[in-house]
């Protein structure tokens, strides 16, 4: 009894002494370092305060450091013009990165699709009351749709079989100014925005790093498909004539992801994250499962379609496994998978990429719950009390590991010290990983 009042003492203590420190500090270790340039994918954009984007999850797992300069909204030639602006200690952190994550071209996508689509509403009359062509904005969003285009003139307009054979005309026009290449039939008639503006820029962002950084490892996410949706929720929440046209939307914008796969794979410094196979695992659902990764299914406002928490696991797992990265520790990758609701559904291939990865312990855990509480410190604890008596541990040779909380190799009170200061301290609002606690705290 005695030992576990000073513990709590000593947690107590501790944690006073720390003070307040940012939830989004990206210190975790004195690993790699890593920077982060894109978009609002790469950003977090859209998560819960307690939740963790995959570059947090990457950089827990990779005891590393962490610079994060995307942005929400950034397109391919925006997050060009971001490196290329960087001031002297942006650059220098770009300097010394181990590797760098990009995620771009999906806003390209998305605003050129939505000006297409917004742009044919417009000439069909299927605007909502009230707005004409010079109401679409000159960069719009899945959003700017929901807010413009009459879902009601849609439905109407759906229900006639020329007026479908129309709208397959038109996405056939937007595939191939999305996809073809200067190898393709007539491709002077298109814009062929993956070629000429994605990639040219994606290559451009690679060689301003290469200019300051010449040895990083480069990894660039190509882009999941949004509209990968179950048709059970399709049919639940839209009219029938209305799934008509979102069916014939479907295999146009799989052609487009994928063809920005297949183009982003020729680009040479970079090694593919192919974020896209694992969000269209078609083991589980015919359509894909982007819709199990997204918030467009679950708690978004249908038009939402970045990442959830577990859309933000599987990326850092498939970045990892990029790597080539194997730890023991799998910190807030298990913890977050441990806690993830619904896993009876996770796709079969992003779970296979996840099992490759995921650490034998997450530090702390003692009782592999994803969560800390004072259990946890009590577990400790009690090792700590059966192997100082000489006795043999209670629990496994991963859990002796995770239990070594401050990670000096030994177990000690101060391991149960640490591990209750850091549940006091997620207790009091705290939000950060338990190794970027450990850092913020030395």
């Amino acid at each position: 009894m005695k030992k576990i009042i000073s513990a709590v003492l000593s947690a107590i203590l501790i944690f006073s002494s720390i003070g307040t420190v940012s939830a989004y500090a990206e210190k975790y270790g004195d690993g790699d370092n890593i920077v982060v340039l894109g978009d609002s994918i790469a950003s977090g954009y859209g998560l819960d305060e307690k939740e963790y984007s995959y570059a947090q999850i990457v950089a827990d797992y990779m005891d590393a450091n962490l610079e994060n300069y995307a942005a929400a909204g950034a397109t391919s030639s925006e997050t060009l013009a971001a490196v290329r602006s960087f001031d002297s200690e942006k650059k220098a952190q770009l300097a010394k990165a181990d590797l760098v994550i990009i995620s771009t071209g999906a806003n390209d996508i998305i605003e050129y699709s939505s000006r297409f689509i917004l742009d044919f509403a417009a000439r069909n009359d299927l605007l909502k009351d009230g707005y004409t062509a010079d109401n679409i904005p000159e960069k719009p969003s899945f959003g700017d749709i929901k807010k413009i285009m009459s879902r009601d003139k849609v439905s109407e307009y759906a229900k006639s079989d020329s007026n479908l054979l129309r709208v397959n005309t038109a996405l056939l026009q937007l595939r191939a100014h999305m996809v073809f290449t200067d190898s393709s039939p007539n491709y002077q008639k298109y814009d062929r925005i993956i070629q000429t503006q994605i990639i040219p820029n994606i290559e451009a962002t690679v060689a301003e790093i290469r200019s300051v950084n010449p040895n990083a490892r480069i990894v660039l996410q190509n882009v999941y498909d949004p509209l990968q949706l179950q048709q059970e929720w399709c049919n639940a929440n839209y009219s029938a004539s209305y799934v008509k046209i979102l069916n014939q939307f479907r295999p146009t914008f799989k052609d487009i992801i994928k063809g920005f796969a297949d183009q982003a794979s020729n680009i040479e410094g970079v090694e593919i994250a192919d974020v896209y196979g694992d969000f269209s695992s078609f083991s589980n659902d015919a359509n894909g499962c982007s819709w199990y990764f997204t918030k467009m299914q679950n708690g978004g406002s249908n038009t939402d379609i970045h990442p959830s928490q577990r859309g933000h696991l599987a990326i850092a797992a498939t970045i990892l496994d990029t790597l080539g990265e194997k730890r023991e520790d799998g910190g807030i990758l298990n913890r977050t998978y441990i806690i993830t609701e619904n896993k009876e559904s996770y796709p079969s291939y992003a779970l296979a990429r996840f099992e490759k990865v995921k650490g034998s312990y997450s530090l702390g855990d003692m009782d592999e719950s994803g969560t800390f509480a004072p259990d946890d410190s009590s577990s400790i604890l009690k090792e700590y009390a059966l192997i100082s008596t000489g006795n043999p541990p209670s629990v496994s040779e991963s859990l002796l590991k995770a239990a070594d909380v401050t990670r000096d190799g030994e177990l000690s009170p101060d391991d149960a010290s640490m591990a209750l200061c850091y549940y006091a301290y997620c207790a009091t609002g705290g939000t950060g990983s338990l190794k970027y606690f450990l850092a913020e705290k030395r």
